[in-house]
């Protein structure tokens, strides 16, 4: 077995300490495995990389590389009809966490590096010292909305769209939002409202029950971007429920 003998501190130091070399690369170099250079860097007690700093000032292989058509079908179809990780599962609370004493920017030094690394951005140094703020409020009203379609948002419903309605919509989904599967004890605690009643085909006029679907707030907002993705989304979950 091979000791690796001639792989010193000081070759280490200069070849992946003090260089942009990554633990792969610098095996390459030397004819051995990256598992060795990590024992040598262990045994000498200098800092390892991680792979955000080993890949720093690296052109990425498929940069400005289109992704082909064929790739993106196939993507699409593995991705298809795919159940979000979290679905069910409780997410972690990561603000109440991070509050008051827990929160690092209550450190001194860590409010201080804050402070220097915005040290050079004040009065003229700013980019948007003597530029006038834009409205994004205004700028994204009306027309100048992706999401615009022609008025149709400022249509009213129908008269039959009624609480009786929605009530039965939501009793059939079994208050349980269909995308994120949030229920709507939690919408009512959180929120103080009751889960959402979606037209998938956006049709304000088209109350059949197979038109209409429970989401939870957050959902509801998500779907009215992207809307001809959504209403094949969810026109494939009713077909796959119906053949069930």
């Amino acid at each position: 077995m091979k000791k690796y003998n001639f792989i010193t501190r000081k070759l280490l130091i200069k070849e992946y300490v003090s260089s942009k070399n990554s633990k792969a690369k610098l095996s390459i170099i030397l004819n051995c495995a990256v598992s060795v250079i990590t024992r040598k860097l262990i045994k000498y007690n200098l800092p390892i990389k991680d792979l955000s700093e080993s890949h720093k000032g690296q052109i990425p292989w498929n940069k400005n590389i289109p992704m082909r058509e064929e790739t993106k079908r196939k993507l699409s179809k593995f991705h298809k009809g795919e159940i979000g990780y979290w679905r069910g599962k409780k997410r972690p609370n990561i603000s109440k966490r991070m509050r008051g004493k827990n929160n690092p920017a209550a450190r001194p030094e860590v409010r201080k590096k804050i402070s220097l690394n915005h040290a050079d951005v004040s009065g003229l140094k700013n980019p948007m010292y003597g530029n006038p703020r834009i409205d994004l409020q205004e700028k994204f009203k009306g027309k100048g909305n992706p999401n615009y379609l022609h008025g149709k948002a400022y249509e009213p419903y129908s008269s039959k769209w009624t609480e009786t309605l929605k009530e039965s919509i939501r009793q059939r989904d079994n208050y349980i939002c269909q995308l994120c599967g949030r229920t709507q004890k939690r919408e009512i605690k959180e929120l103080n409202q009751k889960l959402s009643v979606h037209h998938i085909d956006y049709n304000k006029e088209h109350l059949n029950p197979n038109n209409l679907m429970t989401l939870c707030r957050k959902c509801n907002m998500k779907v009215n971007f992207n809307r001809d993705y959504w209403y094949a989304y969810f026109t494939y979950i009713i077909e796959e429920t119906r053949r069930d």
